[in-house]
């Protein structure tokens, strides 16, 4: 699962979060500050985000404790 524009607002968290609870078999999930899509024809995209992490410590302990609250240990989470 990819969310471009995540901001750890408590709605997007709460979307994770319902995600995380639902989608039993999710093995990735890749939290994008700031990116697009980019289309190169019919089924070819590529994911474009920030060269840097723009997140800073406190944000990524909230998004640390709420993938842990969804007991998910098998799951690869990748902030970006």
């Amino acid at each position: 699962m990819v969310i471009i524009g995540f901001a750890p607002t408590p709605r997007q968290k709460l979307l994770v979060k319902d995600a995380l609870s639902m989608c039993r078999s999710l093995q990735r999930l890749v939290l994008l500050r700031d990116g697009h899509v980019r289309y190169n024809g019919l089924w070819e995209w590529e994911m474009v985000g920030q060269p840097d992490c723009p997140w800073s410590a406190d944000d990524t302990m909230a998004v640390t404790k709420l993938i842990n609250s969804a007991s998910k240990p098998l799951l690869d989470v990748i902030l970006g």
